[in-house]
């Protein structure tokens, strides 16, 4: 998404949790594309980075247009008992309570700039409640839309084996898994001038995998 909204013009602030090598090479990708990037740390699930993170922006850049809620996190509990409240927590402020705080910060930026927009990432119900609820408050300065991505191909599935990865793209309509520029071509569309009458909508970019049964899955073939 970073190198996609560079590519377009966009000067990016890549936000990174812990690896700050990663962080520099796409900032690297950015200046190679002829825009502007900075690598900024901050953990979105610690109200004590944010205010950092949005200072940032402003004081590299002088305005901010975009806010893209992106972070992530991966903890898998195969049973009931293995939800501890530590990892209740790790998730809910990394997925809820962060995102809702930055864009609290990052509001009067925001409402400067006409067409400004927020976007979030979702896999959960939590968040398709918290952006359309922004999306009301917000409307009409601040755009507020969702994406909601099935199954890509990011380090998160790095750690299952390639028979793992056949057996999810089997329950694809499009019989493949999405590739990162899918969800950030979607994102971008949403960030646009194109979709200046768009708000408090998601996006499922996930091959129809919610939407339809796959054609396989009930034919014989």
């Amino acid at each position: 998404a970073a190198l996609l909204f560079a590519q377009h013009g966009a000067k990016v602030v890549v936000n990174y949790h812990s690896n700050k090598e990663a962080a520099d090479k796409v900032v690297e990708g950015i200046k190679e594309l002829g825009s502007e990037g900075i690598a900024v740390k901050a953990d979105i699930g610690n109200l004590k980075d944010l205010p950092g993170l949005i200072d940032a922006c402003i004081e590299a850049f002088g305005k901010l247009d975009i806010l893209y809620h992106n972070a992530a996190v991966h903890y898998v509990c195969p049973e009931l008992e293995d939800v501890t409240e530590e990892v209740w927590d790790m998730t809910h402020d990394q997925i809820i309570k962060g995102p809702f705080f930055l864009t609290k910060l990052a509001i009067p930026h925001l409402q400067k700039q006409p067409g400004s927009s927020v976007i979030f990432t979702s896999t959960k119900s939590g968040v398709n409640v918290l952006y359309k609820v922004f999306a009301g408050w917000l409307a009409p300065e601040i755009r507020v839309n969702c994406v909601v991505p099935g199954f890509v191909k990011t380090d998160m599935f790095r750690h299952h084996p390639p028979e793992s990865w056949k057996a999810l793209s089997a329950q694809v309509p499009m019989e493949r898994m999405a590739d990162p520029y899918d969800v950030a071509k979607a994102a971008l569309y949403l960030a646009s001038d194109d979709a200046s009458f768009v708000t408090g909508v998601d996006i499922p970019v996930d091959g129809g995998r919610t939407a339809c049964i796959p054609r396989k899955a009930v034919l014989p073939v």
